[in-house]
């Protein structure tokens, strides 16, 4: 997918007015960069982007949101899971061969 946002976009971002970081609601933060709410809230999920929760919103630095575009934490195509063990090991008899199951 390529990204809509502009270089002018992130210089604006990374300004900040007296210390204190520019934090929008996630819709704001993703329509500001030219991406879909979706695509910001997968990362969010994901745990590529941090953010802030408040309740049932969530608000994005952009000064941090900059920096993940530009390429510094971009995130990778996800992995296949990797299978959980879940303790159970198939019984076998003392000739190696399975045995049924015992209902």
């Amino acid at each position: 997918m390529k990204n809509n946002f502009s270089a002018n976009n992130l210089v604006d971002a990374q300004v900040s007015v007296k210390g204190i970081p520019t934090v929008k609601k996630l819709s704001e933060a993703a329509s500001y960069f030219g991406l879909s709410d979706y695509t910001v809230r997968r990362w969010v999920n994901e745990g590529c982007l941090p953010c802030i929760r408040a309740g049932r919103k969530i608000y994005i630095n952009l000064e941090i949101m900059a920096q993940f575009l530009q390429g510094s934490c971009l995130p990778h195509e996800p992995e296949a899971p990797t299978p959980k063990h879940t303790g159970y090991v198939p019984a076998t008899s003392s000739k190696g061969t399975k045995m049924p199951p015992i209902f």
